[in-house]
């Protein structure tokens, strides 16, 4: 049986770069956001669940997914919010599924930032990634220079709080130096799994 251990943390933590190191060392990690923004893109059936809620300016003329358009929707209200996640989560787990039969390793990585928020079945395991909030601020600054400082730490406060994600968590890394120690530390966890 496989074993499934999620990797999670909230905005700016850095559980992607914990994911790609991991790949690196040879793991299997299945990246739920990327794959969430795919299906949206490209699942028919899901296309047509968001422009039912959004209506057709979700989608550019080109047909893809207008996400500053669906951004500013759901950030100004809750429940399109919640509408969204209803339809892209049970396509993202039916997507999860699919890869994890067709993924013959024994340990299997799923990146997923609501880990805690959402029960997932599929989640035996659970690795925390935490970092200060200052550090997260400026991570999330320098890659997505479009968000201000106020909303980057509106974002924070509207998810998981640290210490609800230290009580959730089987493994915790703490990602506030540099990418050697980072890299120690999932050498560390490694170890301690395998």
């Amino acid at each position: 049986m496989k074993r499934v251990f999620c990797v999670t943390g909230g905005i700016g933590s850095g559980k992607s770069t914990v994911c790609k190191i991991l790949e690196n060392k040879g793991m299997q990690v299945y990246y739920s956001d990327e794959r969430a923004k795919f299906l949206m893109s490209h699942n028919d059936d899901l296309k047509r669940g968001i422009v039912g809620i959004f209506g057709n300016n979700s989608y550019t003329s080109h047909g893809t997914l207008d996400r500053s358009f669906l951004s500013a929707k759901i950030f100004a209200d809750s429940s399109l919010k919640l509408a969204l996640e209803e339809l892209v989560h049970p396509a993202v787990r039916e997507d999860f599924d699919l890869w994890l039969l067709q993924n013959e390793a024994s340990i299997v990585f799923k990146e997923s930032a609501l880990v805690l928020e959402k029960t997932d079945r599929s989640c035996q395991e659970i690795l925390v990634i935490m970092a200060d909030q200052e550090r997260r601020i400026q991570r999330v600054l320098e890659r997505s220079p479009e968000l201000s400082r106020t909303d980057i730490i509106h974002r924070i406060s509207n998810q998981t709080s640290d210490q609800t994600r230290r009580e959730g968590s089987s493994f915790i890394i703490e990602n506030n130096s540099d990418k050697k120690t980072l890299e120690q530390q999932v050498d560390y966890f490694l170890a301690s799994v395998i």
